[in-house]
């Protein structure tokens, strides 16, 4: 914070204000919007081969397709993550997005950089990451017009100008590329554009959006305006603009109030067939030119150049908005004044509010005019029509966005937004809409990843990793296909730490929106790999699987919202997750007739909007938010009256239900550990530690091998192993089935263990050792973890058995297994350790499972029998895990261990010298 207010004043706001503009509007030129103007690079492009495997016999329509995919592709994502890039400008300032909007763009650049005839799918991530960067970063210069009161309208404009004419780059870049190659030129591009955001982000903006505000008062005073006109002594005596923010502020308390309006429903309608007319005209340019000059390919690309130079134009037209907002403000702002004068401020909050957003109608005529005239244009099939057409296109888009951002500043106030997104939906319907759309997100957008196998065939048929074949055999293709799972999966595990961080210091929001974005740009890179570009596999992998688990962490932040089917919930969830291979059984089956490409675009756009929606309506900014949202706000069958429990000791002695344990145990729990180095350092986390990573060692090592394990079962039949696998990915899709085995195992045993030390507090009147009530506390996960080390060994010897229905078997207590797995150590970790230190502990604890999961690659040398072994040596690890869980060595474990246990493990005990009960 300190550092934040050093950089606010560096530079002093005499000079800042117009140093803020000046670069604000070289930023947008140079580093803006230059995707509009792609259509100059389709040309360079097609020369590169980008996208030739589209062309059919006779023509390359489909290739030009691809390319107005692409650019479709890049305006729809940008439009609806946008609502994104607001609430972290909001919620975690100005300059933090400026930030994460100049590294998007840069790497998109790059993407642009390294875009080729192998692979030209790059194109669709990179145009996001470009489309996105460079919006936001608008969103962020927009905010220098807070520093000119006066030209506030005419200064927006001027930057909304400055990013239309960013397609001067793409101009430029297409008559440059027979001497520069179009990857130095984006190279160059990006490097540029990560410099001058950095500059911008730390000595320009400041650190929230208020401040630039607040910059501007810090100004010397302004002239009098004694000598003024009536008029400006008028508008000196009632200045109605803090009348108008007291009146917006009561009109709109809540986010819900502003969403809810009319003037919210107009503005909106009014951009959507504003953004819809114009992406539209851009995306069809290429075959509305053909169309007008009959197919002539010469004088498509001259036009293609020309409609590129005017396109820079906005920047020459954005005065003209400017000035019609400004001087249409001017004079609103003075009636009002005349109004307030005349009634001495008995004026109604209606007849205020209307003639202040009244302003922007004269903008917003102009914008509809514009567009009507150039819709009716384009029709006239000649060339000088078509200039006049993209003049008039520049002039309505500059009005189109200037005019949205002055009304958003005028009709609505800007502290709500993202801060009140928590008390949009109620508890009684969100706690369940929240459970029910994790569920569907998970089952469509989670760990389809892990059903990889069942898309290996047809991947196989695109060509991927055919250069790994040999002679004789593909061994080394089907390794290959096992290296990538193992990446993948190794990757993830390592790097959820990070995922865990972000969740604690930044919150459950930011790391949703991230892990969303993840995730849906390696859906993209699957959806372009092929026997050209096979390699795109293994980030692409890394992607979905950090992505997906990282909001499998998030949504998991739901079973707060229910306390006394926490277990199930968490259960309910991961067995979602696990069902999501039922994404990759469905792609295999419909393959021939939906190619891998429009069945992965599909899945990655349905995420992106699935998963923003979760984010941003659903979960909250931290994730204790997420019980004290329902805290404040319980169900009607959550506070119904009941009697109190009567549970008698002893006979006849009825049970004290004052002496909850509940809170007790987490007072505890804090003063046990209250910094996260007690945790790492604590028997609980080693115990949980190793039993991960056994497990996950277990349940990665059985998928990664499948291939070769089927291979040994069926003796190499090709048609046998194929339908095994689909098999497979079938059995795996009943993890959502078999989950509630799990929640309800865990559930039982947490309600059982809390009964338990009801008794022992109220039979003691609460004089029990912190230890004796803290390992019964999380004993009660205990029975998880024994029936998952059973499911395990079961496994590993089942699957000795060369039979079929062997194979089957073993799946199932493999989805058994990895339910239990998942659900078992989240509940012990949310059990055993402060809620507040959950994602890194969690985060920490899987990471160590990945780096000891490398293991694999050494185990895939091994032939199937020898694997098989280590398999159940690994199993029988777990159960030893579950020996120590159960009954820890511990001077005071024998006087409050159960006998179940002791009869399980009798030399652990002196069965003589347990309590009573």
């Amino acid at each position: 914070m300190e550092l934040c207010l050093k950089l606010n004043g560096l530079i002093g706001c005499k000079y800042r204000k117009w140093l803020a503009l000046f670069f604000a509007i070289i930023e947008m030129v140079a580093f803006g919007g230059y995707y509009y103007g792609f259509n100059a690079l389709v040309p360079s492009y097609k020369a590169l081969g980008v996208f030739n495997s589209s062309c059919g016999d006779t023509d390359c329509s489909g290739q030009d397709k691809m390319f107005s995919y692409a650019f479709t592709t890049w305006t729809v994502t940008q439009m609806c993550l946008i609502t994104g890039s607001g609430y972290i400008m909001d919620r975690l300032g100005l300059r933090f997005l400026k930030i994460i909007s100049t590294i998007a763009f840069s790497a998109g650049t790059l993407m642009f950089a390294f875009a080729d005839g192998e692979n030209g799918g790059i194109l669709f991530p990179g145009g996001i990451l470009v489309a996105l960067g460079s919006t936001s970063g608008l969103s962020c210069n927009i905010q220098v017009s807070s520093m000119f009161s006066r030209i506030q309208g005419f200064s927006v404009a001027l930057i909304c100008g400055a990013f239309d004419s960013a397609t001067v780059i793409t101009f430029l870049v297409s008559k440059t590329a027979p001497k520069i190659p179009l990857r130095t030129s984006f190279i160059i591009i990006a490097c540029s554009s990560l410099l001058v955001g950095l500059f911008m982000a730390l000595l320009i903006l400041t650190q929230w959006s208020s401040q630039m505000n607040e910059l501007r008062r810090l100004e010397a005073e302004e002239p009098s305006l004694e000598t003024g006109s009536e008029h400006q002594r008028l508008d000196m005596l009632t200045d109605p603009a803090d009348h108008m923010r007291k009146i917006i502020n009561d009109r709109y308390p809540s986010l819900k109030k502003c969403i809810l309006s009319l003037p919210f429903c107009l503005s909106a309608l009014w951009i959507m067939f504003g953004v819809l007319r114009f992406s539209y005209f851009l995306s069809q340019m290429e075959q509305q030119l053909n169309y007008m000059v009959s197919g002539d390919k010469e004088r498509v690309g001259k036009l293609q150049e020309i409609s590129s130079a005017i396109l820079m134009a906005g920047l020459l037209l954005s005065p003209v908005s400017g000035f019609v907002l400004d001087i249409s403000r001017a004079h609103s702002k003075k009636k009002l004044s005349r109004k307030l004068n005349a009634t001495h401020d008995e004026v109604s909050s209606d007849e205020l509010y209307w003639t202040h957003i009244g302003s922007l109608v004269p903008a917003y005529l102009l914008t509809a005019i514009s567009a009507l005239i150039y819709s009716l244009i384009i029709y006239i099939r000649h060339e000088e029509a078509f200039y006049v057409a993209m003049i008039i296109l520049v002039m309505m888009r500059s009005l189109l966005f200037s005019t949205l951002a002055n009304f958003t500043l005028s009709a609505f106030p800007s502290e709500h937004f993202g801060s009140k997104l928590n008390g949009l939906i109620g508890c009684k319907y969100r706690k369940w809409l929240a459970l029910f759309l994790a569920i569907i997100e998970m089952v469509a957008f989670g760990g389809y990843y892990y059903g990889f196998n069942a898309l290996v065939p047809s991947y196989k048929a695109l060509g991927v990793f055919n250069s790994s074949c040999g002679d004789k055999d593909c061994s080394g293709q089907d390794k290959m296909f096992s290296y990538a799972f193992t990446t993948w999966t190794v990757t993830q595990m390592c790097l959820i730490t990070g995922s865990g961080y972000i969740m604690d210091r930044l919150g459950l929001r930011f790391l949703k929106i991230i892990s969303t974005l993840a995730f849906s740009a390696g859906t993209l890179m699957f959806a372009f790999a092929d026997g050209e570009n096979g390699g795109i596999l293994f980030p692409g992998g890394i992607l979905v699987a950090l992505g997906s688990t990282s909001g499998l962490i998030c949504n998991l932040q739901i079973s707060s919202m229910f306390p006394r089917i926490q277990g199930l919930t968490i259960s309910l969830i991961s067995g979602s997750f696990d069902s999501a291979t039922v994404i990759t059984y469905v792609i295999s089956k419909t393959a021939p007739e939906i190619p891998l490409r429009s069945s992965f675009i599909i899945i990655s756009c349905g995420s992106l909007l699935l998963g923003s929606f979760m984010a941003l309506f659903i979960l909250t900014q931290r994730s204790s938010e997420m019980a004290e949202l329902c805290e404040l706000e319980p169900t009607a069958a959550e506070i119904e009256p009941s009697e109190p429990e009567s549970i008698e000791l002893n006979g006849n002695r009825p049970l004290d239900t004052t002496l909850d344990p509940t809170s007790r145990i987490q007072r505890l729990i804090n003063g046990r550990y209250p910094s996260l180095k007690k945790c790492i350092l604590s028997l609980p986390f080693s115990l949980t530690a190793m039993w991960i990573m056994f497990g996950f060692l277990r349940f990665s090592y059985f998928l990664s091998q499948m291939e070769q394990q089927l291979n040994y079962m069926v003796s190499g039949d090709k048609e046998r192993v194929g339908k095994l696998q689909e098999i497979s990915s079938a059995v795996l899709m009943a993890g959502l089935l078999l989950s509630p085995v799990s929640g309800f195992v865990l559930d039982i045993s947490r309600a059982h263990s809390k009964k338990k030390l009801s008794r022992k507090l109220n039979a003691t009147h609460g004089e029990v050792s912190s230890d004796e009530l803290y390992w019964t506390h999380v004993g009660s996960m205990a029975p998880a973890y024994l029936l998952m080390a059973i499911s395990a060994l079961s496994c590993s010897l089942v699957i000795y058995i060369r039979h079929e229905e062997a194979f089957y078997i073993a799946t199932i207590f493999l989805v058994l297994m990895r339910s239990l797995l998942f659900s078992a150590s989240v509940n012990f970790i949310l059990t055993a350790f402060p809620l507040e230190r959950f994602g890194t502990i969690n985060g920490l604890i899987n990471t160590m499972a990945g780096i000891f999961g490398l293991l694999q690659n050494a185990m895939l040398q091994l032939g199937p029998e020898a694997g098989n072994g280590v398999g159940i040596l690994t199993a029988e690890e777990n159960m030893q895990k579950y020996k120590k869980t159960s009954a820890p060595k511990s001077p005071r474990t024998p006087k409050f261990q159960s006998k179940t246990w002791c009869l399980l493990y009798p030399t652990h005990y002196n069965i003589n010298g347990m309590s009573a009960d």
